[in-house]
């Protein structure tokens, strides 16, 4: 399985690879250059020069240019034996490039690309759904 998460909560785990510009000093993964954005776009946005649609719309940009494939991505990710985790800085439920990476491949795909949930977090979505899907009715 495909998940983002960042580096504070999964940057130790085996399965887990750096798609920022540059990670952590401490880290000791794998990293994905490809899908890192550039210098531009990061710090464009970390100085509010960019809106996140427009980082959204450079990162987009750079995925095409540098032919970045989702599906074939995809393919390799389900032949690793563990479960992936592609990470950068931000916090859960912040914006980034990782979501952003996300919906691009579920749009491409079809395969959703969750952030990851520890267990206390999975049961408190589980009884949110739960309580949307009753309202609902």
């Amino acid at each position: 399985m495909l998940y983002t998460s960042n580096y504070a909560r999964k940057g130790r785990d085996e399965g887990s690879y750096a798609i920022s510009r540059k990670a952590p000093d401490w880290y000791k993964g794998k990293e994905i250059d490809f899908l890192a954005p550039t210098w531009e776009i990061v710090m464009g946005s970390k100085e509010g020069r960019i809106s996140h649609d427009q980082y959204t719309e450079m990162y987009l940009d750079l995925l095409n240019q540098r032919k970045f494939i989702p599906l074939t991505f995809m393919e390799w990710i389900e032949s690793l034996e563990c479960d992936v985790y592609l990470l950068c800085y931000e916090a859960p439920n912040e914006f980034c490039h990782r979501r952003v990476l996300a919906e691009y491949i579920e749009q491409d795909t079809g395969i959703k690309v969750p952030e990851w949930l520890n267990e206390k977090e999975r049961k408190a979505k589980a009884i949110q759904e739960s309580v949307d899907n009753l309202l609902t009715f």
